[in-house]
């Protein structure tokens, strides 16, 4: 399983049984994190995954960045 770090984040993606990758992020320190508190990101490979993460971390408005801790769920993007 391969961490990064982007913009505060720390992103991982995990192989699915469907042979998926889904991709998980937190921004530190993380009080409580729910399962389904946000979107799932997928990809066909775990760069893809990865990436796609990044871009949805790259939407967020700049305010809510600094207030929230994010943790991926379950709807695919």
């Amino acid at each position: 399983m391969v961490k990064v770090q982007h913009k505060g984040y720390r992103i991982w993606a995990i192989l699915q049984t469907t042979g998926s990758y889904r991709a998980y992020f937190v921004k530190p320190p993380v009080t409580v994190a729910k399962a389904d508190a946000g979107p799932a990101i997928e990809g066909e490979t775990q760069a893809e995954a990865i990436n796609r993460a990044r871009e949805f971390i790259d939407g967020l408005p700049e305010l809510n960045r600094a207030s929230t801790n994010v943790f991926a769920g379950r709807c695919a993007l």
